[in-house]
């Protein structure tokens, strides 16, 4: 059960989470990207949804693959919070996936910032490498007050 510390916690992520995933599809020999990620985010009580904005995909250079994250209302949590140790799980796993180039992460508070996003939203760029080793504290930059987005490759 989640506290109200950690909710407080997570409201600073963005209510509207966004990723997407780039990698070369012809050498992936498993599951595709997407059913892989279905399956992890089914387990962590989370949605994907497609994301299809035409702005949002220009600024990522046109990924693979890119959805929208919700959590799924849980009676036991009470809470429509996406929790950091999700989030986290849910990145290194994505990585995972053969052949991955790219992966990106975009939080924001307003739902228009997701289908018009502006020029100037804060973006860091890391080594792909390093999302293995994710930390809570890489999660916590992802600030509400305006967009940030990180971007491993």
């Amino acid at each position: 059960i989640e506290t109200k510390a950690s909710e407080d916690k997570l409201n600073r992520i963005g209510k509207y989470i966004l990723l997407f995933w780039d990698g070369n599809l012809e050498q992936v020999f498993t599951n595709k990207p997407e059913e892989k990620l279905y399956q992890i985010s089914t387990k962590m009580n989370l949605e994907l949804i497609t994301e299809n904005s035409p702005r949002l995909l220009a600024l990522w250079g046109n990924p693979k693959y890119a959805w929208r994250l919700n959590k799924k209302y849980s009676k036991i949590s009470k809470s429509c919070y996406i929790n950091e140790e999700s989030l986290i799980n849910l990145l290194s796993d994505l990585s995972l996936i053969g052949n991955t180039k790219r992966i990106g992460i975009l939080a924001t508070e307003n739902e228009d910032q997701v289908i018009h996003p502006s020029q100037n939203i804060i973006t860091e760029y890391r080594e792909l490498s390093e999302i293995s080793t994710i930390q809570s504290s890489t999660i916590e930059t992802l600030n509400c007050n305006q967009p940030n987005m990180i971007i491993w490759s």
